[in-house]
């Protein structure tokens, strides 16, 4: 359609009302998958004329295409299913449009949006209508051309066009404390607020939230409890505009005096300039913005360096396939906080997980359970422990596994998790009365260990080595799979100066180790000449640790091999 033939049969009620010296605000020349906007201001309150070009065929629930967002507020004042159809084509595609609207003084965003048009690359580079309608019927069908031709021209008096919306207060007179917006691909933002008095905080975010996936989402957390105290959920959220997943936060909220942690994190599609569905309305506030009366009550800080000063042990940004340990020591009864992130394998285990042990006892004091979990943000199998525990005097070793998917050095396979760089597990002291000089990291499990190859899984083949000054008795204690004539998954000791085998995992010397019949055990106390060794461990390619093919040993977080010394 001619735009100035067009522009001409404009009925005639519209063009009674357009005056002469009207200002206009246009956008045009859309592309397929397109989103444009253009920020005006009145300076006075009137009605305005709403003109565009579209299709006629569209399902209500896609009709808004053009729509204008109040700057101050950020509330969506005027949607395009308004309007009425002023001209018809006669090719009974395109029609022109218009709608009367009464605006107040003030800045406004006028947006345009394609995402309502579906590209189908199978069909000669046309474009196809949402909608049962425009599928069954040719004659519904616009082109890349059509597209194109597609604009929008907003008109009235006394008003100026911006490059940019302005500032950002949809909470009046509230001052922004923190802004993360126009978030893009697979970004994890986030910002420290010590808030030094009982406060209230405005917060106003959007993200994209489906089903039990957070896809894009934000959340508060306290940094010395690791509490989260807000949380972008489908219940705490409403519709966005566009896409059913576009969902919006925006309140005020009240909270205690504090250390916090306002976060934001995103997945890989659907986001800020890359949208692969309808936009939101307020698109450029994709993201999280804070906003507080008085700003001088909240300052920033870091916290990392916070959490640092608390910080037992760490192993974090764990990868795939990793079998991970650090020990410690505690010099006195001590209350630990532990922060653990894992991926949920069903609804009742855990795929990637972490533990701690009694190296005095061999005893398992905690353990990250699914069903003590809560979700960490992203997809719902993106689990988070946040407890604290009690640990008397003693010597400790902290235990991570992963399984060969969805982690964080190789990479998620789902929408990934808040804090993703913390996947697997920190300690933190958590008493008032903490003092770090009274945890002290060590290099053995205890001060009885000479040796140890735990966590084996399918197809290892590992070995270290211990050194006696003196002759020395020595326990060594041993899991593997095997029967009554041979060993699957066994442990084995080298004389390193002879290269003799001084010590050998044979099947008709172990035990039922509990569980399937094939877990074996050997608990074997010998004497060995001073000298240098070394311990080797090897396994098939089936039944080892977190592989089970048939249920574990009692004591399967020590599959493998350790020689301690006996006193």
């Amino acid at each position: 359609m001619n735009r100035l033939f067009k522009l001409a049969c404009v009925t005639s009620a519209l063009l009674a009302t357009t005056q002469a010296n009207a200002d206009t605000v246009s956008i045009g020349r859309m592309d397929v998958h397109d989103l444009q906007a253009k920020y005006f201001e009145l300076g006075q309150s009137q009605k305005v004329e709403v003109e565009f070009l579209a299709p006629r065929h569209l399902e209500d629930d896609n009709n808004d295409f053009v729509w204008i967002v109040d700057l101050n507020s950020r509330e969506t004042v005027w949607r395009s299913r308004r309007a009425d159809i002023i001209e018809e084509d006669a090719s009974d595609k395109m029609d022109l449009f218009g709608d009367t609207i009464r605006l107040d003084e003030g800045r406004y965003a006028l947006y345009f949006s394609t995402h309502n048009f579906s590209y189908n690359s199978n069909a000669g580079m046309e474009i196809f209508l949402y909608g049962l309608s425009s599928l069954l019927s040719d004659r519904h069908r616009i082109t890349r051309d059509d597209i194109e031709k597609m604009y929008v021209d907003l008109r009235g008096k006394d008003i100026s066009t911006t490059s940019s919306s302005g500032e950002f207060k949809p909470f009046g007179n509230m001052a922004e404390v923190v802004s993360i917006r126009k978030v893009g691909k697979n970004e994890h933002e986030s910002f420290g607020l010590h808030v030094k008095k009982d406060t209230e905080l405005g917060l106003y975010a959007i993200g994209e939230i489906f089903r039990k996936e957070q896809a894009d989402s934000a959340r508060l957390k306290n940094v010395d409890t690791g509490e989260v105290v807000w949380e972008m959920t489908k219940k705490t959220t409403r519709r966005a505009g566009g896409a059913d997943k576009n969902r919006l936060f925006k309140d005020i909220i009240k909270i205690p005096a504090g250390y916090y942690v306002l976060s934001y994190a995103s997945d890989d599609s659907h986001h800020y300039g890359r949208w692969n569905s309808r936009p939101p309305y307020d698109a450029e506030a994709w993201g999280v913005s804070a906003f507080a009366k008085n700003p001088k009550d909240i300052e920033s800080f870091d916290p990392n360096a916070r959490l640092k000063d608390r910080e037992i042990l760490a192993i974090n940004q764990v990868g795939d396939d990793a079998y991970l340990t650090q020990h410690f020591k505690l010099a006195k009864p001590t209350a630990i906080r532990v922060f653990a992130m894992g991926e949920r394998g069903g609804r009742k285990s855990m795929a990637d997980y972490g533990w701690i042990i009694d190296n005095n006892t061999h005893d398992k004091v905690w353990e990250m359970k699914a069903r003590q979990t809560e979700h960490a943000g992203g997809s719902s199998k993106n689990r988070v422990v946040n407890e604290v525990i009690e640990l008397p005097a003693g010597q400790y070793s902290v235990h991570y596994s992963s399984d060969s998917s969805h982690s964080y050095g190789d990479g998620w396979n789902a929408s990934a998790p808040f804090d993703g760089d913390k996947w697997g597990i920190t300690l933190y002291g958590a008493g008032a009365d903490f003092n770090k000089a009274d945890v002290e990291l060590t290099e053995k499990a205890n001060d009885d260990t000479l040796a140890e190859l735990i966590g084996i899984r399918n197809s290892e083949r590992r070995s270290t080595t211990f050194e006696l000054d003196k002759e020395q008795k020595v326990r060594i204690y041993a899991l593997g799979e095997g029967d009554d004539d041979e060993m699957y998954d066994y442990a084995y000791i080298k004389d390193m100066q002879s290269g003799k085998r001084v010590w050998y995992m044979f099947p008709d010397e172990t035990e039922h180790a509990g569980g399937a019949r094939k877990n074996r055990v050997s608990d074997d106390i010998i004497t060995l000449p001073a000298g240098k060794y070394k311990v080797y461990y090897r396994s098939d390619s089936s039944h080892s640790f977190g592989r089970w093919n048939d249920s574990p040993p009692r004591d399967k977080y020590h599959y493998g091999v350790t020689v301690y010394a006996v006193k």
